[in-house]
């Protein structure tokens, strides 16, 4: 009796570690969408505060942050959810982003530099 006690409790403990893992292996794209986006606009406006930005800049970076919403939009608009394949497009665009930011905020340098 007490064997097949602890055999009963050795399987839901097995089982119950299996589910939770499966369930804290979040796909990296569940929030990061949507954070990114976040992290997008507060760069955007620390580059504008610091004049590290020119509005020129800030605003061809938000131009793209735009398209960037619209795609998320349209892809949630297809089916409800957006599934891998579109999450792989807006996730790219979101790093193309990235880059576009930090070379524009590292331009500032050439901006700022006395002309002779």
């Amino acid at each position: 009796m007490y064997k097949k006690f602890m055999l009963a409790i050795i399987m839901t403990v097995a089982v119950t570690t299996v589910f939770a893992q499966k369930s804290e292996k979040k796909k990296p794209y569940d929030k990061t969408l949507l954070e990114s986006r976040k992290n997008h606009k507060q760069r955007i406006q620390e580059g504008i505060k610091d004049g590290d930005l020119s509005k020129k800049e800030a605003k061809a970076i938000t131009d793209q942050e735009k398209k960037i919403k619209q795609a998320m939009y349209k892809a949630k608009q297809s089916g409800g959810v957006i599934d891998e394949n579109e999450r792989a497009q807006i996730k790219q665009m979101q790093l193309d982003l990235d880059k576009m930011i930090e070379e524009k905020k590292k331009n500032d340098e050439l901006r700022k530099k006395p002309k002779s």
